[in-house]
């Protein structure tokens, strides 16, 4: 799919068009494979161009940028990734499946006169154990790895991180009463950051069907995540204030 914009528009007539110039194209492929015996083998490719202009009215890439003649923005982003999961019975009741992830990403432009670059290699493995009880309950547990390189840089700011992180996890799906009336799925994890530390994160979810139409549902949890500034906060960059990053992000 995609999506495309080349009418500029200024409809508050304030010299700046009201909606980004864009070229957008997202292609994508799964492939599926089942196996004898119960398993299966699936594989998702993607990739993404995406193109986004803005800023004055009058504003001419090839002749404005980086000049003070007239204000303008440009983002152009690649992006790659591909998925892959492997499925294995092993008995009745219990199944192995395994996930692979790769992302390329990749965004360069300008904000007036600043220039913007930012670079993601992203990277994950997920092996999962699940075991089969009763009639619907099911336990789950398995290992994870991570790792995430990223670099931005903005005007004269150059930030570079590279996350691995290590990890292990479980987590219980146990179902009461006819037509599922109470589902309650539990889970915990913990994980190694290289940067952080151990961390720990549980999580519950909890679902009551009271009547036919009428259902409580009530959820917990604790994440964490390492901010990626830029970005992350382009709408505040669109400007000439003064950038102060925290040292304790």
């Amino acid at each position: 799919n995609g999506s495309f914009n080349w009418l500029k528009q200024d409809m508050n007539h304030d010299h700046y068009i009201d909606n980004a110039l864009v070229r957008n194209v997202n292609l994508m492929n799964r492939f599926y494979h089942p196996i004898k015996k119960g398993g299966m083998i699936a594989l998702v490719v993607s990739g993404t161009y995406d193109d986004r202009l803005g800023g004055s009215y009058n504003f001419k890439p090839s002749v404005d940028r980086f000049t003070q003649n007239e204000w303008g923005f440009r983002l152009t982003t690649y992006r790659a990734e591909a998925f892959a999961k492997t499925g294995f019975a092993l008995t009745e009741a219990n199944y192995l499946g395994i996930q692979y992830k790769y992302a390329y990403h990749q965004q360069d432009g300008y904000m007036g006169r600043k220039y913007y670059h930012g670079l993601e290699h992203f990277g994950y493995l997920n092996a999962i154990f699940q075991h089969s009880f009763g009639e619907k309950n099911v336990l789950k547990a398995g290992l994870s790895f991570q790792t995430d390189y990223v670099q931005e840089q903005f005007d004269t700011f150059r930030l570079k991180r590279h996350e691995i992180v290590p990890g292990a996890f479980a987590e219980g799906t146990f179902i009461w009463g006819r037509d599922e009336k109470v589902v309650l799925v539990a889970g915990l994890r913990t994980d190694y950051h290289n940067m952080y530390g151990p961390f720990f994160t549980p999580r519950v979810n909890l679902k009551w069907k009271i009547l036919y139409d009428l259902s409580l549902r009530l959820s917990g949890g604790r994440g964490y995540r390492v901010p990626t500034i830029f970005a992350e906060n382009f709408g505040w960059l669109m400007n000439s204030r003064e950038i102060v990053i925290a040292p304790d992000l």
